[in-house]
């Protein structure tokens, strides 16, 4: 690999739970969890190994249950409020939500793609019952919290999750090693970041460009850089 390339990492404040949060680790971690590559083979594989080269797993920070009655989520874990704050309903239709467990990844580099996807290849409740959205963008050039939208499979009637499952996979798109430098998020960066996040509502499609551009105009990433580095540890 070239030169290491750092990634700056924290945690939204919007839960109790998230002083739980994990620093994320290398998604082969998690896929072997508990196996050896020796038993399993196909991580000897120089091509597997290359695939889930800078993909690293996001953990979830806590135990939470939950059925789908009737086309709606169902939960007695934590009571209503928690649910309010930690689920968003984007289709309740089509069996889609939204999992607010927010964390927020900055390139200190000028461009670096980080795509979030399903944490495929472990075998845990959440990623035998759903399937996650994916999504790309650069986080060299616009920063956001990220929420875990998700898609519960048909057959899905419970959504077992467990505090360390990977939620979903972070994939850097580099042949640069990528160092994970966790910080402190902060009010300020909350002050820094309102109205950055990207609305998909309706049918009018705004293309992450404008966004990009919207970021660099107001000069955004020398400010979040600043506060990211005065929190870091």
């Amino acid at each position: 690999m070239a030169k290491e390339e750092i990634v700056y990492w924290g945690v939204h404040q919007n839960i109790p739970q998230a002083i739980h949060a994990e620093l994320p680790d290398t998604a082969l971690k998690s896929i072997l969890a508990g196996k050896t590559a020796d038993a399993l083979s196909f991580p000897h594989c120089p091509a597997f190994r290359d695939t889930f080269a800078n993909v690293f797993a996001v953990k979830s920070w806590f135990d939470y249950k939950l059925e789908i009655v009737d086309g709606k989520l169902m939960t007695d874990d934590y009571g209503a409020d928690f649910y309010r704050q930690l689920i968003v309903n984007h289709a309740t239709n089509e069996r889609v939500w939204g999992m607010g467990q927010l964390q927020i990844f900055i390139a200190e580099s000028d461009s670096l793609k980080m795509t979030q996807e399903h944490p495929a290849l472990t075998r845990t409740g959440w990623a035998n019952s759903v399937q996650v959205i994916p999504g790309t963008i650069d986080i060299g050039k616009y920063a956001r919290t990220l929420e875990c939208g998700f898609y519960a499979l048909p057959d899905t009637k419970v959504i077992d999750l467990k505090r360390g499952d990977p939620l979903y996979f972070a994939r850097f798109h580099t042949d640069s090693k990528i160092k994970i430098v966790p910080f402190l998020y902060t009010d300020r960066m909350e002050e820094i970041l309102r109205g950055t996040a990207i609305r998909a509502r309706g049918k009018r499609h705004t293309p992450l460009a404008t966004y990009y551009e919207a970021f660099k105009r107001h000069r955004l990433k020398s400010l979040v850089l600043r506060e990211v580095k005065a929190n870091v540890g």
